[in-house]
């Protein structure tokens, strides 16, 4: 089956969000062949670490000097390509005005035109998947805080209103398109590859599927007791693929309702300002 890339000739930016099948993405995406201008394709500059952060300011390891020259080398493919080119990191969806001008405008000032497509997920359910990824890999909670204090302190910066519009005063509300994360949840990663006119063959579907996953939110408490008593780094990874494939009998209320209640109705009005502004992705699988 043919599909359509609907983003036209661009460099095409997915800041994520993360936890949306962003590292299936990007592996499958890095794959992709380079050598037809006229098909959609990723950036094979400033990829590190699995994904283009070294377009991202924000992340720990940016080196200015490796930014610009990456930079410099996909503004000159883009402009010798008739099709999108993806940019992808998770890092990006939390840059400031100043950062994404930086990164940017030197594609605007050549005619190169620039969009930008985010994976929208409901809040409650990116908290619990957040939270346990950052319990997963011993990163991105602060030492001591729990699941409230994490999601609490969390729900602020992830507000898409405001890292999205971030995007929009720079490149135009018309340049930004939104995916349906939790409408389209198990055909997720089709649909970005369609949306780019590319029909992703199946078993390079399966081959990616499943990287970077979550352990159950219900597992947290296991987790935690287990990094206060042991910093065995092998036995700590045998109990995570162990965690996966176990099946809990309690449904976790607990932990939901403490995640509920700090979300209260944000998603459902960020949700409807994101509808009344910018393009939703139809379904292309």
């Amino acid at each position: 089956m043919e599909f359509e890339n609907i983003f036209g000739n661009c460099v095409l930016f997915h800041p994520g969000i993360g936890k949306t099948g962003t590292s299936a993405i990007q592996s499958l995406g890095l794959q992709l062949p380079i050598d037809d201008p006229k098909k959609s394709c990723f950036s094979p500059f400033g990829v590190f670490g699995g994904a283009h952060n070294v377009f991202a300011a924000n992340h720990p390891n940016f080196k200015v000097d490796k930014f610009k020259q990456a930079r410099f080398e996909l503004l000159h493919f883009c402009l010798n390509r008739d099709a999108a080119t993806v940019v992808s990191s998770e890092f990006l969806i939390r840059l400031t005005i100043p950062q994404i001008k930086e990164m940017i405008e030197p594609f605007l000032e050549q005619g190169v035109k620039v969009k930008a497509v985010f994976s929208i997920r409901d809040y409650e359910s990116y908290l619990a998947s957040s939270y346990m990824q950052a319990v997963k890999v011993n990163w991105g909670k602060k030492e001591g805080e729990n699941l409230g204090q994490f999601c609490q302190r969390e729900i602020e910066h992830i507000r898409y209103t405001q890292l999205i519009d971030r995007w929009a005063q720079i490149i135009g509300d018309e340049n930004i398109y939104l995916l349906d994360y939790d409408k389209y949840r198990k055909d997720f990663v089709s649909l970005f590859f369609n949306s780019l006119g590319i029909n992703t063959e199946k078993d390079k579907l399966s081959a990616v599927r499943g990287i970077n996953t979550s352990i159950p939110l219900i597992a947290s408490g296991l987790m935690e007791e287990f990094d206060k008593v042991s910093d065995d780094i092998n036995a700590r990874q045998n109990l995570i693929e162990l965690i996966k494939t176990m099946t809990f009998s309690s449904n976790d209320l607990n932990n939901k309702k403490i995640i509920k209640d700090i979300v209260k109705n944000k998603f459902i009005h960020d949700k409807e300002r994101l509808t009344q502004r910018y393009n939703w992705v139809n379904s292309h699988v």
